[in-house]
């Protein structure tokens, strides 16, 4: 797509919470239900929107504290930037000629939604400290997948692809927006955090007792037909896909930033569901933060 046609799109929105550097940013919030909830959930708890810095474009785990405890999410202006070159070379330049930069926001914003839900939850041991860790990432890692799943054209796409984490994929979309529309939005939510839970703790992948377990609690219609298992291994395969690099090697340097010593594997290496069974805080910040995507 050619700039021109790219930034024509982009101007042709203004949400009231829209953020005109970020491309595609009031499409998303007027086309995309979990992009636009995330951003009233974020403002809601008393998030602020930033520029990105330099800090967080070259070490955005290490950033992730401060973005957290100071509640600035960092944006990467790629509407600005595009502009800019249109301005120099008018109708010259396309998306495929020179690549924008990507922008995590929502998936930033995420963590700090997360947080909040379990800021006053009462972590007595290492386990369950490193546990909520790992229960933000995976909201956050969730987040990004069910963004994708409104993506059903070419700009939406583009825009998704410009602002998430994760990248639209047809095959994903189509089945979590079918377990979406046929046991629910809460529990296509929980189905996704819990692989992520899964995949974050370099487990093997969620079972079907569990998955069983979680349609019973939250699905509107909890009956596991064929069609139904398919996109539910089709989802829970997302977990299993997560890129091993990250898992492995983002995961361990925030556990050692934590303050955790020894090797990821060792760190991650304990009971985690007992764990979280046993926090009943836990479990209730978790169900609360399923709502906040869930309800309309």
């Amino acid at each position: 797509m050619l700039f021109s046609d790219v930034l024509d799109i982009h101007k042709s929105y203004a949400h009231p919470q829209g953020l005109g550097d970020i491309l595609g940013d009031s499409f998303l919030l007027e086309s995309n239900p979990i992009y636009r909830k995330v951003r009233q959930v974020s403002l809601e708890i008393g998030c602020r929107y930033v520029e990105a810095y330099p800090e967080y474009l070259l070490l955005p785990f290490y950033e992730l504290p401060k973005i957290v405890a100071n509640k600035c999410v960092p944006y990467v202006p790629h509407a600005r930037l595009m502009e800019g070159i249109e301005r120099g070379r008018p109708d010259t330049f396309s998306t495929e000629d020179v690549p924008m930069p990507e922008s995590y926001h929502l998936h930033e914003s995420a963590h700090v939604i997360a947080e909040h839900f379990y800021k006053d939850v009462s972590l007595r041991t290492p386990q369950e400290k490193i546990l909520k860790a790992i229960l933000c990432e995976s909201f956050a890692n969730a987040v990004d997948a069910m963004a994708c799943m409104p993506a059903t054209d070419d700009i939406h796409r583009f825009f998704i692809k410009q602002n998430c984490y994760m990248h639209p994929r047809l095959k994903v979309m189509r089945a979590m927006t079918d377990l979406a529309e046929t046991m629910g939005l809460r529990f296509t939510f929980m189905l996704a955090f819990f692989t992520y839970v899964q995949a974050n703790f370099l487990a093997k992948a969620l079972g079907m007792k569990a998955i069983r377990q979680l349609a019973e609690r939250y699905a509107l219609d909890p009956q596991i037909d064929m069609k139904r298992l398919k996109n539910i291994r089709i989802v829970r395969a997302i977990g299993e896909n997560l890129d091993p690099r990250f898992r492995v090697t983002t995961t361990g340097n925030f556990l050692k930033q934590e303050g955790f010593e020894g090797e990821v594997y060792d760190i991650l290496s304990f009971p985690f569901h007992a764990v979280f069974k046993a926090n009943m805080g836990l479990a209730k910040a978790t169900e609360a933060l399923s709502l906040t995507l869930s309800e309309r």
